[in-house]
């Protein structure tokens, strides 16, 4: 996504944006685009009425997508100011938050950051995306870097 928006360039230029641009691609691709939740109690939210030991489906790709939570949800924008509501939602929240979430922030910033040290400039050569897939991914996405 940062090499499709055109943001690696800046991103080059300002490493300390790493971790809103990671913020920002899990927004745009959803790693888990819904979930779902048991009731614990009878409640009604935005006039929708629950029953307690009913479950909820909670659509997070539609949150992610929502205008109300992320103005221009369309646009790749790494200085998104992120509603608290929403923030991190697809690594679940309150007692469901995924215990994995320090690591694999980790894990995404090294990757990050060792893409950005690479000499010369980043571009996609060839890219298929998987079929059949719950997730949207690729089968095969191939990135060099090029001479500047």
């Amino acid at each position: 996504m940062l090499v499709d928006t055109g943001e690696w360039v800046r991103l080059v230029d300002r490493p300390e944006l790493v971790p809103a641009a990671i913020d920002e691609g899990l927004r745009c691709c959803v790693p888990i685009p819904a979930t779902i939740r048991s009731v614990a109690c009878d409640t009604s939210v935005n006039g929708h009425h629950f029953a307690a030991g009913s479950r909820a489906f909670i659509f997070t790709y539609n949150l992610a997508k929502d205008a109300r939570l992320f103005p221009t949800p369309q646009r790749f924008d790494m200085n998104r100011s992120v509603d608290p509501r929403a923030r991190h939602l697809w690594y679940g929240s309150g007692p469901h938050f995924c215990l994995g979430f320090g690591l694999a922030q980790r894990e995404l910033c090294a990757v990050v950051d060792a893409l950005l040290r690479a000499p010369g400039r980043l571009r996609i050569v060839r890219r298929r995306y998987a079929r059949k897939v719950l997730l949207p991914g690729y089968a095969c996405l191939d990135v060099r870097t090029l001479p500047i």
